[in-house]
């Protein structure tokens, strides 16, 4: 599978979030159980000592530039940290360089 439809629903999705206005997207977020090979999972199991059935991975993340300063950003991640901490996950920030 190519284009977007590759994106949607990423391997080990665990919950997602979207953000509306107006009726349209303007923000997501996602939560992902660890995956093999996933670097940042390796790092925090290292450093914790903790298993992947105690780590969530925050594997999306995005607000439309229109309403950054709308708090969208803040609303989605207080949504990702509130099913985090319900199900007493580490919440751990995938990114790439």
């Amino acid at each position: 599978m190519k284009g977007p439809e590759a994106w949607l629903p990423p391997e080990g999705l665990l919950a997602a979030w979207v953000a509306e206005l107006d009726g349209r997207v303007v923000g997501h977020a996602a939560i992902n159980s660890p995956q093999p090979g996933e670097e940042v999972a390796r790092f925090w199991r290292e450093e914790s000592g903790d298993d992947d059935s105690h780590i969530g991975v925050l594997a999306r993340l995005f607000v439309a530039r229109e309403v950054r300063k709308a708090s969208v950003g803040r609303l989605l991640m207080e949504a990702a940290t509130a099913y985090a901490r319900d199900r007493h996950l580490r919440l751990v920030l995938e990114w790439r360089s």
